[in-house]
């Protein structure tokens, strides 16, 4: 009993020591001492060009604390080195970027940000005389997502399947023929008119709906014959003048 007493008590006694230590040297008690979750604490004269780099700023609280977090990764890299802001050269900017690439990798964006405001800061104070040229680090943009073509056999097995005997069948048939011989947008190909087939030259002439610039694209006979079928056989009797 009496061991396990001392084992509650003494980390209790420690405690109240620590608290009448602190009164004595201070007048108060922090029964609660403040945690530093800042994980890069730079010089106080680092933080204050921080803070008055952010100034020049309008961002918002998010975005500003991003910057803070970075910048202080800076100058936390330069004074491991034994560097100052006046020491800032293009060759410690590279190799921070190269730096914080390791751990940044995915937001470099706001690392080429928050270095370009703070020597823009730098530069209008005269606290450094340099230009760094940033468009060599410009971060990759996202990959965009590319959906493959059909291969000539999809395309043939799509075709086996549509019913041609069918008015629907016909139009679909000439429609995946001509989208994938020309390469058509399909709000071209809806708003194809007959007037815009040279049936002798084999050739369409159209003003192009995205670019609005013209275009003549050569159709094969499938492709025409197709259209043809679609036209005299298929379509039903209507004063519009789109084809489709």
């Amino acid at each position: 009993m009496q061991t396990a007493s001392l084992r509650v008590t003494v980390p209790a006694s420690i405690k109240s020591l620590n608290y009448i230590r602190e009164y004595a040297e201070t007048g108060a008690v922090r029964f609660k001492p403040d945690v530093n979750t800042k994980v890069f604490l730079p010089s106080e004269e680092a933080l204050v060009l921080i803070e008055a780099a952010l100034a020049t700023t309008k961002l918002k609280d998010g975005f500003n604390y991003k910057l803070h977090s970075i910048m202080r990764k800076f100058f936390s890299f330069i004074e491991d080195k034994h560097l100052s802001a006046d020491d800032i050269s293009s060759d410690v900017i590279k190799e921070f970027i190269c730096f914080a690439h390791d751990s940044n990798s995915g937001s470099m964006g706001y690392v080429i940000y928050s270095l370009r405001v703070l020597l823009n800061y730098l530069r209008s104070v005269e606290a450094i005389d340099l230009k760094f040229d940033f468009n060599y680090f410009a971060p990759k943009s996202n990959p965009k997502r590319i959906i493959a073509a059909f291969s000539k056999e999809e395309i043939s097995r799509i075709l086996t399947k549509i019913n041609t005997t069918a008015s629907i069948g016909k139009r679909n048939y000439a429609i995946i023929l001509l989208a994938c011989g020309t390469g058509l947008r399909g709000i071209d190909i809806v708003k194809l008119k007959l007037s815009d087939i040279d049936w002798k030259s084999g050739e369409i002439s159209i003003i192009q709906s995205k670019t609005g610039k013209p275009v003549k694209l050569p159709i094969n006979g499938q492709i025409s014959n197709a259209i043809a079928d679609y036209i005299l056989n298929g379509r039903p009797k209507s004063n519009c003048l789109n084809i489709f």
